[in-house]
């Protein structure tokens, strides 16, 4: 069964991460498909009940994968990527003939 640690230290989350990982790559085998991996496929697992473990294992592994990131990172990197974002995203709508 998937699990989501209310402990947010780097450990439990890289524990959260693992036993998510391990558990979608589970269901991936169950199915006859290939694990998931940086240079495979990605899997379209439909939204069924059959597959819901895989789904939520899915979530959590990500989720756990967001915070890892973010406690690594720390705040001033976090408030740097969402300020380099933010500048993107308004180069992307200036009009290049103003």
């Amino acid at each position: 069964m998937h699990q989501r640690n209310s402990d947010e230290t780097l450990y439990e989350l890289v524990a959260t991460l693992a036993s998510n990982a391990a558990e979608t790559n589970l269901a991936l085998r169950n199915r006859g498909e290939a694990e998931l991996s940086v240079h495979g496929l990605t899997h379209d697992v439909p939204l069924t009940d059959e597959n819901k473990t895989y789904h939520d294992a899915r979530a959590s592994a990500i989720e756990a994968a967001e915070k890892i990131i973010a406690v690594l990172r720390g705040p001033r990197e976090v408030l740097l990527d969402i300020s380099f974002q933010v500048r993107i995203c308004e180069s992307y709508h200036r009009d290049p003939f103003s």
